[in-house]
């Protein structure tokens, strides 16, 4: 289906360094597709949910935040502006 933007997702996946998750249940096309794209790549996956966890595996590195979203997705942008940051001055501190 179009309204999915399939397509849109595949490009992202092929452009991403780590897939998170937020509150889903797994039952659709696109986790499954994403999941096997991590698997394939040795992408890290962050599945933050309460009920639905993924199993880690050799083939699956995957990491479950358990907790309420409005206290655990603000930790997530913390963190990831910490990895930017430290991407921005190892690229500085090479030239």
């Amino acid at each position: 289906h179009d309204f999915y933007q399939f397509q849109r997702m595949e490009t992202a996946l092929e452009q991403a360094r780590v897939i998170v998750f937020v509150g889903t249940s797994f039952a659709v096309t696109l986790t499954q597709v994403a999941l096997q794209h991590a698997k394939d790549h040795g992408l890290v996956v962050y599945n933050f949910n309460t009920n639905d966890l993924l199993e880690p595996s050799v083939r699956l590195n995957a990491e479950n935040i358990v907790g309420p979203a409005h206290e655990t997705l603000p930790q997530l942008v913390v963190q990831c502006a910490a990895l930017q940051q430290q991407q921005h001055e190892k690229e500085h501190n090479q030239s």
